[in-house]
């Protein structure tokens, strides 16, 4: 039996207390936070693929992308454009709220998901006391916090991911047994009942059609997926451009296309594609839902047939209509339409599914899986017409991304696609705050150690799957690596998840939950004042491991998104004359975005002669008019972030 609302909400005060700190926090600062470098060009696709339903409702358009970053179109923009969905509004209620500080809110709203759902995933394997510990040190990391506001593609993974695999496990769990064998459904009593009074079972022709046409249908969306209606469509279009036009099929087409002879073919291909692309988004819309409704009735049929009799066992309408699964396929199927590896949760769901019960995970799998599929393909345009050769090219494109940057390491800068192995573990030890490393290395040996005895065997294997297993594979498929390890945030789950085994043993020995909330304060205060002290950098965080952010400077990674820009820019903004030209090294666009717009703004790479610079701005602690004292350095624990310089700076540079 449930307990009550009142029990549960009781039960769980600590996390919706945590969660509304957090927003309360997260509203008073988040003005403080600077535009990162991938952030324009991401709402900027997010953008165009809101304008995608538009063009393909209004003018049979295809999606067709200009105006994005390159290879923008392999990430799935479903989380992007609610996030521009949200600035926009935000926008219209209070004008004096940017579209920037919107697209901030969004992207900490993912990270609130985020800690929402590794406190009821950790619920599942330890107590309260532990699973709040876990969650403390999650949330009041100085990396994730900084990343919160202002990462528009791996926070918002990270939280989808995590809320994935959260919501697939319990629903696992939820399932009910009657879907066993053996179960039963109603008294034994119950099935002395005469016939008439059990109600009539449906007859095996609608079970017939039903099955029929969901194999019928899943066997379309298959030819849909991999694009063969869309060639075939093209190759038809084709024969009848071809055909003479003194024939049957070439007489037609010229009445119907009356500028076939100065138009190309493929103008007639895409057109046709467009078309075909408006009825097939419904088609797909409409069968699920057709499909549904039959294994509903035929589910309800066989339950009022069965009223007061023994079942065996449910049948896989049950499931298809099952909340959990619905519910479960759905955020999956978003989770991918946000990166492309978006499927491996469902991969980690469907291990522990045939872990519990073989039988479950049979009869979810389909419904599981087609869900997602669904919820992929409607929040992902750049998938209409050809979804599966256009997901295995993202996948292909993603692993091994084409970036031209290096990777600063140890003082070492490494080019992107050759970083040692041990490098990702070491950013991941010397980034999270000391505690986690030491509490992750114990719990693992205490969860290795209950997992050789037979004893809560599911933490320890969610950490090798979901942890392990991923981390092994980047290693060893060399896997571009840059910007530390923030492509690899939805990793990290599972080594607070580890922390929580190791919180929970401690505090076992604990009686005083006095004690227990001291050893917790003690255990984020270091994330805490970091949190304070690197305000609105968080970001660039080290702990005392290389003797915090001052012993990396320039040794590791700093502030690689430039969201030093924000406040540089204000600077000016305030000291600056009418229409002074200042000069900034890259990445321009950031600092322009929060200029005056009487302000000219060029490139310091790009230098014009017989002009004067009344400003430059560089990031970082650039090799610059060295002769030339600051006017203004932003600077956090002696790390330089940005400088301003007021120099007579002209085309052959500083004097």
């Amino acid at each position: 039996m449930k307990p009550p609302p009142s029990q549960r909400i009781q039960r769980h005060l600590p996390i919706l207390v945590l969660i509304l700190l957090n927003l309360l926090i997260g509203i008073l600062v988040i003005r403080d936070y600077g535009e990162s470098w991938d952030e324009a060009g991401i709402y900027g696709y997010a953008n165009e693929s809101i304008q995608a339903y538009v063009n393909l409702l209004e003018n049979g358009v295809l999606p067709h992308y200009v105006n994005v970053p390159p290879n923008a179109e392999n990430y799935g923009p479903a989380y992007a454009m609610i996030t521009s969905l949200l600035a926009r509004g935000m926008h219209i209620i209070d004008p004096a709220w940017s579209h920037i500080e919107g697209w901030h809110l969004g992207e900490f709203l993912a990270f609130q998901l985020s800690v929402l759902s590794l406190y009821f995933l950790a619920r599942k394997w330890m107590g309260g006391w532990a699973a709040l510990g876990a969650t403390l040190l999650y949330s009041t990391q100085p990396l994730l916090w900084g990343h919160a506001f202002m990462n528009p593609k791996d926070m918002p993974f990270l939280g989808f991911f995590l809320a994935s695999i959260t919501a697939g496990i319990y629903m696992v769990d939820a399932l009910p047994a009657s879907l066993l064998p053996g179960a039963r459904e109603g008294s034994e009593a119950g099935s002395n009942l005469p016939r008439q009074e059990q109600g009539e079972p449906p007859p095996s022709s609608l079970r017939k059609i039903t099955i029929a046409y969901t194999v019928l249908f899943l066997d379309s969306l298959l030819f849909l997926a991999t694009g063969g209606l869309s060639r075939l469509v093209a190759d038809g279009v084709i024969i009848f451009y071809e055909a003479d036009k003194n024939s049957l099929l070439g007489s037609w087409f010229s009445r119907l296309a009356r500028n076939s002879s100065q138009l190309p073919v493929t103008s007639y291909v895409h057109k046709a594609q467009a078309i075909l692309l408006r009825v097939e988004i419904p088609y797909v819309i409409a069968g699920f839902v057709i499909g549904a409704l039959a294994w509903i009735f035929l589910w309800y049929s066989r339950k009022r047939a069965r009223s007061g009799r023994t079942s065996s066992r449910h049948g896989p309408g049950q499931v298809f209509l099952n909340p959990w699964v619905l519910g479960a396929g759905c955020l999956l199927g978003f989770t991918t339409s946000i990166r492309v590896a978006g499927p491996y949760a469902g991969v980690i769901v469907l291990i522990y599914a045939f872990y519990k019960s073989w039988r479950k995970a049979l009869l979810l799998i389909v419904p599981y899986t087609l869900s997602a599929l669904l919820i992929c393909y409607l929040t992902w345009p750049y998938l209409w017409g050809d979804a599966v050769q256009r997901l295995i090219a993202s996948a292909t494109l993603m692993s091994h991304y084409p970036y031209p940057g290096p990777l600063i390491f140890a003082g070492v800068m490494y080019p992107a696609t050759q970083v040692p192995g041990y490098v990702l573990p070491a950013l991941m030890a010397i980034q999270l705050t000391e505690v986690v490393p030491v509490l992750f290395f114990f719990g693992l040996v205490l969860s290795a150690w209950n997992f050789l005895r037979g004893y809560q065997r599911e933490p320890f294997a969610l950490t090798i799957l979901w942890f392990v297993v991923p981390l092994a594979a980047i290693i060893l498929d060399k896997s571009v690596v840059y910007d530390n390890f923030r492509q690899e945030l939805f990793l990290v789950p599972p080594v607070f998840i580890m922390g929580g085994i190791a919180l929970e043993a401690l505090f076992s020995r604990i009686k005083r939950d006095f004690l227990k909330a001291l050893v917790l304060a003690l255990a984020i205060l270091p994330g805490l004042y970091a949190n304070v002290t690197l305000q609105p950098y968080q970001y660039i965080y080290y702990n005392s491991f290389v003797g915090g952010v001052t012993g990396a400077s320039g040794r590791f990674e700093s502030d690689y998104w430039s969201t030093s820009y924000r406040e540089a820019a204000q600077y000016v903004n305030r000291i600056a004359p009418a229409d002074a030209t200042i000069a900034v090294s890259d990445p321009v666009p950031v600092f322009k975005d929060y200029a005056r717009p009487d302000l000219n703004i060029s490139s310091l790479s790009g230098l014009k002669p017989n002009l004067h610079y009344d400003f430059v701005v560089l990031h970082g602690d650039e090799d610059v008019c060295r002769s030339i004292p600051p006017a203004k350095t932003i600077v956090r624990e002696g790390v330089v972030l940005a400088v301003i310089k007021a120099p007579p700076l002209t085309v052959e540079g500083c004097p």
